[in-house]
């Protein structure tokens, strides 16, 4: 009898840890709207390289922003389609180009500081396009509600 009332404490348990990654998206919108091209309207971002490099300096985001449990107000980005809160650059350089595809998976276990705080929307090894790649940051809106549009072109 024993060993059936460990395996459903077992089975609880399991269950009730899995519940713990749903998590509830309340204050959040979905956006639907085409593309605006923010060339003209945003701030150009200076980057190390424009192929695989980062940007040379911080953005500011324009508000704070709570990521992890952490406020930020800056952002680093890379040119394969990663940013990185704070003040310092992602560690992406030394895990978009290795092979075999596996090793992207550092990314995910590496716990030095430039692989945390990371969000990637892209993450991919970005190839120019036939034009030469630009960077640009926007945020429009009013406090409280503004927003940060990061765009990668011509990759």
């Amino acid at each position: 009898m024993k060993y059936i009332y460990l395996i459903v404490t077992t089975v609880f348990i399991c269950q009730f840890a899995n519940a713990q990654g749903n998590y509830s998206f309340t204050n959040t919108k979905i956006n639907n709207s085409t593309y605006i091209d923010i060339e003209s309207t945003g701030t150009a971002i200076p980057m190390t390289n424009a192929e695989n490099g980062n940007s040379t300096t911080p953005q500011n985001i324009g508000f704070n922003f709570t990521f992890n449990g952490t406020i930020f107000t800056d952002v680093m980005i890379h040119a394969d389609g990663i940013l990185k809160f704070g003040n310092t650059a992602p560690g992406a350089s030394t895990i978009i180009s290795p092979s075999p595809l596996n090793s992207y998976a550092n990314v995910f276990t590496n716990t030095t500081a430039a692989f945390q705080n990371i969000v990637m929307p892209l993450f991919l090894d970005l190839v120019q396009g036939s034009s030469a790649p630009k960077f640009h940051i926007s945020t429009t809106g009013t406090a409280p509600n503004r927003v940060t549009t990061i765009q990668w072109k011509n990759l």
